[in-house]
């Protein structure tokens, strides 16, 4: 949850990553239509934040198909979606 806005991070269906000047930023939809979106830096100011946030786009990524994009996969590691 972030400024009121939560995602349910093991049921996304979109990760995207955009760069805003020297910021990365994160976009997460989950499958309810929920959206969340915050700098990546923010997330990992706190490792245990950080460690959930990155399990649940990993899990959404490989058991559940998630989207991603090119920018998403590289910064953090991700594999493509099949």
């Amino acid at each position: 949850m972030f400024n009121r806005a939560w995602v349910r991070l093991y049921e996304l269906t979109s990760v995207r990553a955009y760069s805003y000047g020297n910021t990365l930023n994160i976009h997460l939809v989950d499958h309810d239509g929920r959206k969340l979106q915050t700098s990546i830096d923010r997330l990992q100011d706190d490792r245990r934040i950080w460690d959930l946030t990155y399990n649940g786009i990993l899990h959404s990524i490989v058991k559940n198909g998630a989207d991603s994009n090119q920018l998403a996969r590289g910064t953090l590691n991700l594999p493509a979606t099949s």
